[in-house]
């Protein structure tokens, strides 16, 4: 079996994902990647029971459900609630590599446009009730 070492940082992004006294390292990987899997091929298919995201199917349009579901991952790393520059910044280090040429054209605001859509996402999402509406600055998952 191959051994892989990982830094402090990488080992405590891991403990959020991990339940205490059942997982691996190994386990928890295989989990943290078939979700990377599954949001990258762009299903919102039921999940099964070992998913780190809700059953909940998000009706957003096709676009806003890649964004839906990087906010819903983001967000449960961190507890289900966390600062919207947080999940941003979480994003993109998850997902930064899935931007397309487009998604990081910068906007007349200086943000790159994917950023945009992600906050366009969250306001649907918040109307949809798969997020709560809370004070300003505040994600948090319903």
């Amino acid at each position: 079996m191959p051994v892989i070492r990982v830094s402090e940082a990488v080992m405590e992004i891991l403990k959020k994902f991990a339940i205490p006294l059942e997982d691996t390292p190994d386990s928890v990987l295989r989990r943290i990647l078939q979700e990377y899997i599954r949001i990258k091929n762009g299903r919102n298919d039921e999940l099964s029971d070992n998913s780190s995201l809700p059953k909940k199917r998000i009706p957003l349009g096709k676009s806003k459900q890649r964004y839906a579901q990087w906010i819903i991952a983001s967000l449960k790393s961190q507890g289900g609630r966390a600062r919207a520059k947080e999940v941003i910044g979480n994003i993109e280090k998850l997902f930064g590599n899935e931007f397309s040429e487009e998604e990081r054209k910068r906007l007349k605001s200086g943000k790159p446009r994917w950023m945009k859509n992600v906050n366009s996402a969250r306001v649907e999402m918040v109307k949809q009730g798969s997020l709560n509406k809370t004070r300003y600055g505040i994600w948090e998952l319903t």
